[in-house]
């Protein structure tokens, strides 16, 4: 469990960090619209980090209900 969820986290912080590398040096020569894209890449992920973060925390609740047999 703990190696998935680690590959589900790292992968889009990875992704993130280069999205934001190259970000940097497209506005450094003025490609504004390839920035922009790169920062939209990096929203997305983000987002489904927090998604992925989420589901963990809803998975980690303590259950109210009733215990049963499955």
């Amino acid at each position: 469990l703990s190696a998935g969820i680690n590959h589900e986290l790292n992968n889009p912080l990875t992704a993130i960090r280069a999205y934001a590398d190259n970000a940097t040096q497209f506005l450094d020569i003025g490609k504004l619209d390839i920035a922009r894209n790169n920062l939209v890449e990096i929203v997305a992920l983000t987002e489904r980090m927090a998604t992925i973060t989420r589901q963990l925390k809803t998975f980690s609740r303590k259950s109210a209900g009733q215990i049963e047999t499955c």
